[in-house]
């Protein structure tokens, strides 16, 4: 008879929060829609995860100011740069 392998409601927070740094945004905010523990992760301790995730995305290791945890920084620069891209849209299409 085979061992059962654990369920992931049976790892410890540590371990999940380990296996959330390998994720690319998408899959992270899939996760954290999957159970309540997950979303509490993500909100509260996985800051590391985001900051994996601004390295990646943004090649700028500028810490978050103090009070900030990286998913405010990781926000705050995908709200910028979402800014940008459409007053660079707007610009585009009334030149056109």
């Amino acid at each position: 008879m085979r061992a059962e392998a654990p369920r992931l409601d049976q790892l410890p927070d540590d371990a999940l929060l380990q296996v959330l740094v390998y994720l690319e945004l998408d899959d992270l905010l899939h996760v954290s829609r999957t159970a309540v523990r997950l979303r509490t992760l993500v909100a509260t301790r996985a800051d590391p995860a985001w900051k994996a995730l601004y390295l990646c995305n943004f090649q700028d290791d500028h810490a978050p100011p103090a009070g900030k945890t990286w998913a405010n920084q990781y926000r705050d620069r995908c709200t910028h740069v979402a800014a940008a891209r459409q007053l660079e849209l707007m610009c585009v299409m009334s030149r056109g």
